[in-house]
């Protein structure tokens, strides 16, 4: 994702992924820390370095120390 689309992610979070693709739930979005987003985002604060390290982990638990028990 990139462009216009994915500065709507970093300001909405999981919210837009719900509204204009259906993909997960208001539950999932209010289990979610912050509800996915944080107030006052503001993608042209992000550098174009990160935006091309993040952009292909959208959704995902990233990378690195993170983990998932199930």
């Amino acid at each position: 994702m990139k462009g216009p689309a994915f500065d709507r992610v970093l300001v909405r979070g999981p919210r837009i992924l719900l509204a204009e693709h259906g993909i997960g739930t208001a539950d999932d979005i209010e289990h979610t820390e912050s509800e996915g987003c944080l107030e006052g985002a503001d993608p042209a604060a992000v550098s174009e370095r990160a935006r091309v390290r993040g952009s292909d982990q959208l959704g995902t638990l990233g990378s690195g120390n993170h983990f998932l028990e199930v």
